[in-house]
Formats: C-alpha cells, structure tokens, sequence
C-alpha cells in the first residue's frame, strides 16, 4: 500500500494526473534516499546521466532517466532529439557545447 498527498488535496479532489505526479515526485525522494545510503546502482545510473547531459546526448539520457518515455516526450516537445543539440535553457551559450568547441 502506497499514500501520498497531492497538491490538489489542498484545494479539491485529486485527479488520476495529480496522484501520478505525487506518486513520480515520491520516487524522486525515494531515488535522493538511496543515493545518499550509497546503492551502488544508483549511484552508477546518475553518474552515466551525468555523462549523458555533459555530452547532450539526450537519446542516452533518456535510457538512464526515471521516466525514459516523460523524458523523451519533453525532448520531442523541445527538439531536442538529435544529440549534441544545446538544451532550451542555455542554447547557445550552453556550456557543455561552449567547452566541447574550445577543445575541453
């Protein structure tokens, strides 16, 4: 058995979308839990995403991240699904891509 409190509790009935994102952001907390406990496989699936965002390899991220269809679903949104793209937060100032040009 599972419980978790949705924001929509504060001001109406939860929605099956709601008890989702609750339930998802739950699991965040659970993966933050086990990183710190040091589970060697966590610690081993953060570090290949890491690897994965400093190369902007988002098909690779996408393998390694908790929700590999929400993650490829945001990357269809932005397109983002050719690797090496430069995320929408930075462009072209990202500095993943900035670095990789000066040869570092």
């Amino acid at each position: 058995m599972f419980a978790s409190i949705t924001q929509a509790e504060h001001y109406a009935m939860p929605t099956a979308g709601d008890t989702a994102d609750a339930v998802r952001n739950a699991r965040v907390a659970i993966t933050a839990l086990e990183l710190g406990r040091g589970n060697a496989a966590e610690i081993a699936r953060q570090e290949a995403m890491s690897r994965a965002r400093r190369s902007n390899a988002w098909t690779t991220q996408a393998e390694h991240a908790m929700y590999p269809d929400l993650a490829n679903q945001v990357f269809l949104q932005q397109d983002l699904l050719t690797d090496g793209k430069p995320c929408t937060i930075c462009g072209i100032y990202c500095p993943h891509v900035v670095t990789a040009k000066i040869g570092r």
